[in-house]
C-alpha cells in the first residue's frame, strides 16, 4: 500500500492540471481501485507459473527415474541404490542432470510464449485505467509498438528471471546429493523439494510482482 501504481503514476505524470498528495483520500481511492482490477490478475499468474512450475518438475524427475530405472534393470533382487553404486555411465548420467537440470533455453521460451497474452491483458486493462482517471480522450493503445516492446520485454525478463532461480536450485541440490552418496529415490525427492517450493512462491510473491511490474 505504500507506492503508486507505475501505470498510474506515468498518466498522470501526463497531466499538468491535477496533483495527487501521496496518502491523501484520492491517492487511497486510486490504489483501491487498482487493487480491485489486479487482484485477479494475481491469482491467474500463479495459477499459470504454477502450472509450468508442475511440468517443469515431471520433465526434470522423468530423467531422474530413467537413471533409476537402469539401476533396477541390471539387478537381479533390485534394491535402491545409492549414488556410489551406481555404474559409471549411471553415475555419468546424474552428473550431467545435476550440471544441466534441464533445457534452459527451451524452457525460457515457453515460460515467455505463456505469459506474453496475460501480460498484454494486465498492461491493457492497467494503462486504461491510468488513462480514464487523467482523461485522456485517446485511451490506451496497447498495440503501440513501443508497448508492444515493453511487453515482450517484460515477458522475457520474467522467463529467464524464474528459469535461472529454479535451474541454479536444483543444481545446487542435486550436486550435493551426488557429493553425499544419495539414492535415486532420494535424488528425487530433492527435485520434489526444490520445484514444490517454487510452486508455492509462484502463488504468491512472483505473481505479485510480475503484476505490479
Amino acid at each position: 500500500e505504500g507506492e503508486t501504481p507505475k501505470a498510474l503514476e506515468a498518466g498522470r505524470a501526463r497531466s499538468h492540471s491535477r496533483m495527487i498528495a501521496y496518502g491523501s483520500d484520492e491517492h487511497q481511492r486510486l490504489w483501491d481501485r487498482y487493487l480491485d482490477l489486479t487482484n485477479p490478475y494475481e491469482s491467474q499468474w500463479g495459477r499459470m507459473t504454477a502450472d509450468l512450475f508442475s511440468a517443469q518438475k515431471q520433465s526434470v524427475l522423468s530423467q531422474v527415474r530413467r537413471i533409476g530405472e537402469r539401476a533396477h534393470h541390471r539387478d537381479d533382487n533390485p534394491v535402491e541404490l545409492p549414488a556410489t553404486e551406481l555404474t559409471a555411465a549411471e553415475l555419468a548420467a546424474l552428473e550431467a542432470l545435476a550440471v544441466n537440470p534441464f533445457d534452459l533455453e527451451r524452457w525460457i521460451k515457453s515460460f515467455r510464449v505463456e505469459s506474453r497474452e496475460l501480460t498484454t491483458t494486465i498492461t491493457e486493462a492497467t494503462g486504461q485505467l491510468a488513462a480514464s482517471e487523467v482523461g485522456l480522450a485517446t485511451g490506451f493503445n496497447v498495440k503501440d509498438p513501443n508497448i508492444i516492446n515493453g511487453i515482450e520485454r517484460q515477458a522475457q525478463k520474467f522467463a529467464e528471471e524464474v528459469n535461472s532461480t529454479t535451474w541454479n536450485a536444483l543444481k545446487l541440490s542435486l550436486q550435493e546429493g551426488i557429493r553425499d552418496g544419495e539414492s535415486i529415490d532420494k535424488i528425487a525427492g530433492r527435485v520434489e523439494s526444490v520445484m514444490g517450493e517454487r510452486i508455492r512462491s509462484s502463488a504468491e510473491t512472483i505473481a505479485r510482482t510480475e503484476v505490479n511490474q
